[in-house]
């Protein structure tokens, strides 16, 4: 799930992603095709709703490929927090989510 500001910039932003298409110039087709692949298997969807937050289990807070911080909730309560390599690394439940998914590690 992706959270935007619901103004208007948000609101293309939220229509850009709902629609398999990054709000932004991408050169990288394999990101583009996996966004794609994503929105038709349901993985992923845009809102401005913040309410969300309490259904997830994943929250990246930064969206470059090595992210900041993640935060990983269960039942709405933060579980872990950490770079996606020390969750993997620490978190068997997080390891477990993310095995899941073609997810390269390393």
């Amino acid at each position: 799930m992706g959270v935007d500001r619901a103004n208007q910039l948000g609101q293309e932003r939220i229509k850009s992603i709902n629609s398999g298409e990054f709000p932004f110039r991408i050169i990288d087709n394999k990101l583009t095709s996996e966004l794609k692949r994503s929105i038709e298997y349901g993985n992923l969807k845009a809102t401005y709703n913040s309410s969300v937050y309490s259904n997830a289990d994943i929250v990246i807070v930064s969206t470059i490929k090595d992210c900041d911080v993640i935060y990983y909730l269960k039942d709405g309560k933060i579980i872990n927090f950490g770079s996606f390599l020390k969750l993997v690394k620490n978190n068997e439940e997080f390891k477990a989510l993310t095995s899941r998914s073609e997810i390269t590690i390393g």
